[in-house]
């Protein structure tokens, strides 16, 4: 799901928004890290917070492939 008010806000502050497909291939995350001059994970799912037995589906790729990247990010003083 693509978020437009992030987009939007985004190109607003000047910047050039660049979406990135999900992916379980970690060597194509890591060739994502080094394409933008910053990082934005709007959220959405709650990282770190007890299960919600109401939540019964999870986009697993995409949780370990934002996971990724904050990790990199982290590491590279991006």
């Amino acid at each position: 799901m693509i978020n437009t008010p992030h987009i939007h806000a985004v190109a607003g502050a000047g910047g050039t928004p660049l979406l990135l497909p999900v992916t379980g291939d970690p060597s194509a995350v890591e060739a994502y890290i080094d394409l933008p001059d910053g990082l934005l994970l709007p959220g959405g799912t709650d990282y770190g917070e007890d299960p919600v037995p109401q939540v019964t589906y999870l986009l697993e790729d995409q949780v370990h492939m934002e996971l990724s990247q904050i990790r990199l990010a982290v590491e590279s003083s991006f």
